[in-house]
């Protein structure tokens, strides 16, 4: 997965295993999404505060197991659309606030831990 930004792109990567569970109800179900994942390319497009503003090309990119297999992508935890991808996404990165943080302040609202409050001191 690639993270485009005006700056560059940050790449994630996640090294591939031999190793499939098929063989169980859920593995069987989930081990076609995150095959097709794994390498996969999709647009994400995050303003230079953190804000996921666009998704392109993760609903297509799996468009095809979810009309075959809808289940393994609830089992997997895959959002089958892009605003869904967009929500996921968004919730893997800190929004910065639009005012420079002073020491002292605080950051009241954080995507993971919405009652989390990190101390700018």
């Amino acid at each position: 997965m690639k993270y485009g930004r005006a700056a560059g792109q940050i790449r994630f990567s996640i090294p591939k295993s031999t190793e499939r569970d098929t063989a169980g109800e859920i593995g069987a179900a989930i081990t076609p999404y995150l095959e097709r994942l794994t390498g996969s390319e999709y647009l994400v497009k995050v303003t230079s505060r953190g804000t996921v503003v666009e998704v392109k090309g993760f609903a297509e990119l799996i468009a095809d197991l979810v009309k075959d297999n809808a289940y393994g992508a609830l089992l997997a935890g895959v959002t089958v659309d892009n605003d869904g991808a967009k929500h996921t996404a968004q919730e893997a990165l800190v929004t910065f606030s639009a005012k420079p943080v002073s020491p002292g302040d605080t950051l009241g609202r954080l995507h993971r831990k919405p009652s989390s409050r990190i101390s700018a001191s």
